[in-house]
């Protein structure tokens, strides 16, 4: 499900003299998201209200139950922001991409967030069971060699393409395997219009 968080034409105008404008957290704050997607479909799944009242119904698809039981699906919001393009060829932006990564690897189980360990070190590269990220292409052997048989995609942080097919070439060849940052960059710079 995709939506924005547009206010109505008399709350942006009211807002708008006030000097609050689109960004502003108090104006984010009345949108159509915020005030009514996020709280329902967090109920819908849960099955308090953001009140914390159980929910009133029944679902009567398949089988019947309580609303209030909530659904055993989960739920996960993302929100798209433009971001510099040279900010993410600098390898400074991967937690604002990393949803993309987990949604292209079909949007099961863990998600890689952060390209910093617990200990605050930078990774060389991590996988999870659906997709793994290579950080570092010096360590692509260790990146092979730990690949999971249940993983699905692989992306591979390189400006080379040599060393991109060099380790697309050692991978299993079903893995969805993409580099980074490079198909980001491009794609922007296609919407852009700079090719």
């Amino acid at each position: 499900m995709i939506t924005n968080n547009e206010v109505s034409a008399a709350e942006a105008e009211a807002l708008w003299k006030k000097g609050i404008h689109p960004g502003d957290e108090e104006y984010e704050a009345l949108g159509i998201f915020e005030q009514i997607t996020r709280p329902r479909l967090t109920a819908a799944v849960i099955g308090n209200t953001p009140e914390g009242t159980p929910v009133k119904g029944d679902y009567t698809f398949g089988e019947e139950f309580p609303m209030s039981e909530g659904l055993e699906e989960n739920l996960e919001f993302f929100e798209l922001i433009y971001l510099d393009p040279e900010v993410i060829e600098l390898d400074q932006a991967f937690s604002a991409i990393a949803p993309l990564l987990w949604l292209r690897a079909g949007a099961r189980g863990e998600a890689i967030e952060d390209l910093l360990d617990g200990a605050g070190r930078r990774r060389p590269y991590a996988w999870t069971d659906r997709y793994g990220v290579l950080f570092n292409p010096d360590r692509w052997r260790t990146f092979v060699n730990k690949c999971p048989d249940s993983a699905v995609a692989a992306f591979i942080v390189t400006d080379s393409q040599t060393t991109f097919a060099g380790t697309t070439s050692e991978l299993p060849g079903a893995l969805d395997v993409v580099r980074l940052y490079e198909n980001y960059l491009t794609t922007f710079a296609i919407n852009r219009g700079y090719l």
